[in-house]
């Protein structure tokens, strides 16, 4: 960055003679390289600085023109600086560089009006950015670091090597020891947590509303579901072989073989037939089981009792794995079976063109609940007033008034409280250093072609080494022997610097203070609190829907209000990983997201059992499916309200007895069905109904989850996963 920032400048400044041209050049690499980097492989970085060049050329030309008077900057800088950041919501590579593209608007939109220079303001911008890209591909070129999908193939053997040993263990005569399943266990947790969003670095998450990203998004989510059920069979192996799956549990090792072949050779996801055929397989031995009249003493009266839990995380894991595949399909652009279709599709964006989808993530984020837009408005705000300020107040340099807002203002007062101290202090050192400089050097200007590229280099080196005081302290010094190369140097340069510093941190402040100041953490509990109220709707729903009381599209409508509370939720969850923590607040906020998916996933697929093959025809057990079903909507409802007013709480022993509760109506449920008189004439529906426990079953251990991972005292992440 130092060879590439001070061969252009230098080379545009004393070579070409054009101090204008030099300075658009030098800050259009400081824009890209030190105020905001691109990420990824090199093609990508390419491609990124490339859109960026050609939006700056745009973004310089309307801008010297918004210069002409301050009234039309104020308004420029608001609108253009919403765009900018809004446009964040397309993903990390647009987000990553909008501080960089906010600059290239800035500089030419302050006094003085000039359209005459505009020529050598582009030209310079193109130099710029072209020797920006010809050194990041020459010069000490970055590998870039690997690509989300390897990780996630790491993952994806991981959870193979599990399933393996469980088909192992599972079968008569089986080589894996308990110690070596454990280890497969413990190492399958771990790569599920690893592949947790929240825990891959920003510039590597799958964040861009495009098929591929999205798909790469839904299978993490499928294959870390996969993991945790896996896991589940793993504790059963361990206590009873007896009802174990093997050839469910079997099919998904081999289908996530499959994946983690496509995953590294970007081939075609396999396809979900022998997952189907083993689920098939093992429901008709079922059906079977179910069909044989009972003896005097049948153990077989009470197996749907004892095995439905087994059974159904067998199945979830199976149809987690499935989705997996699916969601990797539709990625890829392939087709998605036609069941996958209709109200309940998740997979809906393997229709979508890329702007449909652009255009779905915007509209999604169209609300003032949206922490990407309330960040928008701040930061427009911000510069708006900032821009205002230095016009109206007649700033000598009016670019550091600005600069200072657009670094300084963060997504809450807590996190810009944060950044201003080491800001001030770095500054002031920077003041101090610049004006001795100033002082010894005069009007010389060999002193500041000396100095600025040592300062520049201790500018970029004090990142990782002495923080955000270092980079202040050596980027003030960068712009004093920067602007007494291009203007007349004078000891007032570095006094300027500390006053519109100031300036630009107290209006940062002020809009931060006026403007959701709370950010992302006041957000996620309202966010969290819709997640699982569109939970509670959608079990209601799906319970309608089993006892046949519910027109066919009201459960797409619930999901589609689950898909936009998640959306909503997940991008206010990565504002609030970004800023300081509460020590007050230890909850996995995660398990909130997890769990409100998992209701919705599992809603969809109770509903394509009752839409394939109708109603149950036991009046009795239609009954109580729907009690157990609402009682527990009701309790995601209490949940979101305990989320949303943390103040009510209600004790862990409460709590727990409420679970137990849940548990043993659902105990009776099954026992009830398996008495069921009728029960062996029609085994189909009597299986459904043991998937329907089964259903709410795990939707009542998800509930437990979400009761230890949701208070102040939360437990650690690895007891609630197990």
């Amino acid at each position: 960055m130092t060879v590439t920032a001070i061969a252009v400048f230098y080379g545009c400044r004393y070579g070409l003679g054009d101090p204008t041209m030099a300075l658009y050049g030098v800050f259009a690499v400081l824009a890209f390289s030190l105020l905001s980097q691109t990420s990824g492989p090199p093609a990508v970085r390419t491609r990124t600085l490339l859109a960026c060049l050609a939006f700056g050329l745009v973004d310089v030309t309307i801008a010297t023109y918004a210069a002409v008077n301050t009234w039309v900057a104020v308004v420029a800088m608001f609108v253009f600086g919403f765009l900018v950041s809004f446009a964040g919501v397309c993903g990390v590579r647009v987000s990553e560089v909008s501080t960089g593209l906010q600059l290239l608007f800035i500089l030419p939109s302050l006094p003085p009006f000039d359209p005459a220079s505009l020529g050598s303001r582009l030209i310079g911008l193109t130099i710029g950015m072209v020797v920006l890209l010809v050194t990041d591909r020459v010069l000490l070129p970055d590998p870039g670091p690997p690509t989300f999908a390897s990780q996630l193939a790491e993952a994806t053997e991981k959870a193979r090597a599990l399933a393996a040993g469980i088909v192992d263990a599972g079968r008569l005569g089986g080589s894996v020891t308990s110690d070596e399943l454990d280890r497969r266990a413990a190492d399958a947790k771990a790569a599920a947590t690893r592949i947790r969003l929240d825990e891959v670095p920003l510039a590597e998450r799958p964040s861009a509303p495009t098929r591929l990203e999205r798909g790469l998004t839904d299978a993490t989510g499928a294959l870390r579901a996969t993991c945790y059920r896996l896991l589940v069979l793993r504790s059963e192996v361990r206590d009873d072989l007896h009802d174990l799956p093997v050839p469910i549990v079997a099919a998904v090792e081999s289908t996530l073989t499959d994946v983690r072949a496509s995953l590294l050779g970007g081939s075609l996801a396999p396809s979900t037939e022998a997952l189907a055929a083993a689920l098939e397989t093992e429901r008709d031995l079922w059906r079977t089981v179910l069909a044989e009249p009972p003896g005097a003493a049948d153990s077989r009266e009470v197996r749907p009792l004892r095995g439905a839990a087994t059974l159904v995380a067998a199945a979830q894991a199976a149809d987690s794995a499935r989705a997996m595949v699916l969601a990797l399909r539709a990625g890829s652009g392939a087709s998605v079976p036609d069941d996958e279709s209709g109200p309940h599709d998740p997979f809906w964006y393997a229709h979508g063109s890329p702007i449909a989808l652009i255009w779905r993530r915007v509209r999604q984020n169209l609300t003032v609940r949206s922490v990407e837009l309330q960040n928008a408005l701040r930061l427009a705000a911000g510069l708006a007033v900032a821009r205002f300020v230095a016009g109206e107040f007649g700033l000598s340099h009016g670019l550091w008034v600005l600069l200072a807002t657009l670094t300084l203002t963060r997504t809450s007062v807590r996190a810009t409280r944060g950044a201003l101290k080491p800001a001030l202090i770095g500054t002031l050192i920077g003041v101090v250093l610049a004006g001795l400089l100033l002082l010894l050097a005069g009007s010389t200007a060999a002193a500041y072609v000396v100095v600025m590229p040592i300062a520049l280099f201790a500018a970029v080196l004090a990142g990782p080494t002495v923080g955000p005081i270092g980079i202040q302290a050596a980027f003030t010094l960068v712009v004093a022997c920067l602007f007494s190369q291009v203007a007349p140097p004078s000891l007032e340069l570095a006094s300027a610097r500390l006053v519109d510093v100031l300036v630009g941190a107290a209006v940062g402040v002020a809009v931060g203070v006026l403007a959701w100041p709370r950010g992302g953490q006041a957000e996620l509990r309202r966010a969290g609190s819709r997640c699982l109220s569109a939970a509670a709707d959608c079990v209601d729903t799906t319970a309608d829907w089993i006892v046949a009381t519910c027109p066919p599209d009201a459960l797409g409508a619930r999901l589609r209000k689950v898909r936009q509370a998640l959306a909503l939720y997940d991008g206010t969850y990565a504002q609030y990983r970004s800023e300081p923590v509460d020590a007050h607040d230890s909850t996995d906020w995660l398990i909130v997201g997890v769990v409100t998916a998992r209701a919705a996933n599992g809603a969809a697929a109770a509903a394509r059992w009752a839409e394939q093959r109708g109603a149950l025809p036991w009046e009795d057990v239609r009954a109580d499916l729907e009690t157990a079903a609402r009682r527990i909507a009701d309790e995601f409802r209490s949940a979101a309200h305990r989320i949303a007013t943390p103040t009510e709480t209600v004790s862990t022993s409460s709590r727990a007895t409420l679970r137990e509760a849940d548990r043993a109506a659902i105990r009776s449920g099954l026992a009830e069905t398996a008495r069921e008189p009728g029960r062996h004439e029609r085994p189909k529906a009597t299986l459904r109904a043991v998937e329907a426990w089964g259903w709410l079953w795990w939707l009542a251990d998800d509930l437990s989850r979400l009761d230890g991972e949701t208070t102040s005292t939360a437990a650690p992440a690895s007891t609630a996963t197990t």
